[in-house]
C-alpha cells in the first residue's frame, strides 16, 4: 500500500521526465507516529523529551528503504532501484507535534560524483 501510493505521488511530481540511469544517493527518513507511552503527561514544565526518538520496533529499517527504493522505480524516477549507489536511512518516533511521514532525498550526478 505505501509503495503504490508513495509511486503515485512520485510520478506526479517528476512529471514527464526521463528516468535517472546513473548512480544515485538516497536518502529515507522515516518518521512514525509516536506512541502513547513516550508522550509527556505532565502539565508543567518537565524534563520528558519531546523530541524525535530512535524507533527500534517493527518495521525494519531496510523494509522501510526497500518500499523507497521499489516506489521511486515504479514511479519512473530511476531506471532500475539499482542505481541507488549510496543509501542514508533512519527510522523516529515523531516529535511531539510532529505528523507520521516518509522524507526522501534523491541526488544524482555531480553531487553523486564527489563522493568517490
Amino acid at each position: 500500500m505505501f509503495e503504490a501510493e508513495a509511486a503515485a505521488l512520485m510520478a506526479v511530481e517528476w512529471g514527464n521526465r526521463a528516468p535517472i540511469s546513473t548512480a544515485c544517493e538516497l536518502t529515507v527518513v522515516s518518521v512514525f507516529q509516536r506512541p502513547g507511552r513516550l508522550r509527556c503527561k505532565h502539565k508543567r514544565p518537565c524534563e520528558c523529551d519531546p523530541g524525535r526518538a530512535p524507533k527500534i520496533t517493527r518495521p525494519d529499517l531496510d523494509n522501510c528503504a526497500k518500499a523507497v527504493s521499489d516506489a521511486i522505480q515504479r514511479a519512473g524516477v530511476v531506471h532500475d532501484d539499482a542505481c541507488v549507489a549510496a543509501l542514508h536511512a533512519i527510522k523516529v518516533w515523531a516529535a511531539e507535534g510532529e505528523s507520521p511521514r516518509t522524507e526522501i532525498r534523491l541526488c544524482w550526478g555531480p553531487a553523486v560524483e564527489a563522493m568517490r
